[in-house]
């Protein structure tokens, strides 16, 4: 989306959305990609809009009566899942030479010419761009690459976070990103939302956890709050930057044995004497497990475990 527009791929439609006063938005215009294609992603700038499809790369210029019109398509086997605009530049995923890669494109050369690209480890699902960084989550692989495109013919990758696979019965894919300065947000599907602290890409820090219902499809944060969309179409919003999960026994998801106790880390000290009837256990029916709630402290870190 620009200020105050909208623009929604629909099969091969992009939709314009006047969103100047929300309470009364209006289609303003629409675009076509190529005939059978689907619309994939959607980047706006100035009087630039770029569509990536299944099928190809499309381009559209907004002219002086207000509307657009396609300038260029270029066909790309396997299409266009993400891509990004930076001033003359448009970075985007893309099938290369048997290769997933994200590649730089020089939109002020007259063929748009790819002028460097990298290798990603599976086809990506997300990407933000901040400066000349590229965050890429690479949803099947189950990581978020970060690469600097600083030399535009020779991108480099700095790094790479992974998320923590034990707080769900399932490896957690990347399927979504978000980066604030050093902090980075994941949405990891079943792994629920963690969040690294990237600041020495060597060595990235978890920070924080937190569960949602369903599953994590998207994630933003600002304000010290954290908004995950979900798969049950949701919105989940999450307190940030306090007191919170840094590991769950046994993981969310996965199947505990009858008596086994049930313990949660905190990143930090609960205030004592700790409220038990803040917390509760329940089974897979959703029926109240009766038991006792210990208290106990490890190092920096509280430790609550739910003993049926």
């Amino acid at each position: 989306a620009a200020t105050k527009i909208i623009f929604q791929g629909s099969g091969n439609q992009v939709i314009r959305i006047d969103n100047a006063i929300p309470a009364r938005m209006s289609v303003s215009d629409a675009v076509a990609t190529r005939a059978g294609s689907t619309v994939r992603a959607i980047a706006a700038d100035g009087n630039l809009l770029v569509v990536g499809t299944d099928q190809s790369l499309e381009f559209f210029t907004l002219t002086p009566f207000g509307y657009y019109l396609k300038s260029r398509e270029i066909v790309i086997d396997g299409g266009v899942g993400i891509l990004a605009l930076q001033g003359p530049l448009l970075v985007h995923g893309q099938r290369l030479n048997g290769e997933e890669r994200l590649c730089i494109r020089d939109l002020e050369t007259a063929d748009f010419a790819i002028r460097g690209s990298v290798v990603l480890p599976s086809a990506p699902a997300a990407l933000q761009l901040v400066g000349n960084l590229a965050y890429i989550a690479c949803k099947d692989a189950g990581v978020a690459q970060v690469v600097d495109f600083t030399a535009r013919d020779l991108p480099i990758t700095l790094g790479y976070v992974n998320p923590r696979d034990d707080f769900s019965a399932q490896i957690a894919p990347v399927v979504d990103l978000y980066v604030d300065g050093t902090t980075m947000f994941l949405a990891c599907g079943s792994g629920g939302v963690q969040i690294f602290d990237i600041a020495n890409l060597s060595h990235p820090a978890f920070l924080q956890y937190g569960q949602v219902a369903g599953e994590a499809r998207a994630v933003r944060a600002a304000n010290g709050f954290i908004y995950v969309g979900t798969s049950l179409g949701e919105i989940a919003v999450l307190p940030y930057q306090g007191l919170s999960l840094s590991a769950v026994v046994p993981a969310y998801g996965s199947t505990a044995a009858l008596e086994s106790a049930v313990t949660l880390r905190f990143n930090g000290i609960l205030q004592t004497p700790v409220n038990a009837s803040l917390f509760s256990l329940r089974d897979s029916s959703n029926v109240l497990v009766p038991g006792s709630l210990i208290h106990s402290i490890d190092g920096n870190s509280s430790l609550l475990t739910f003993r049926p």
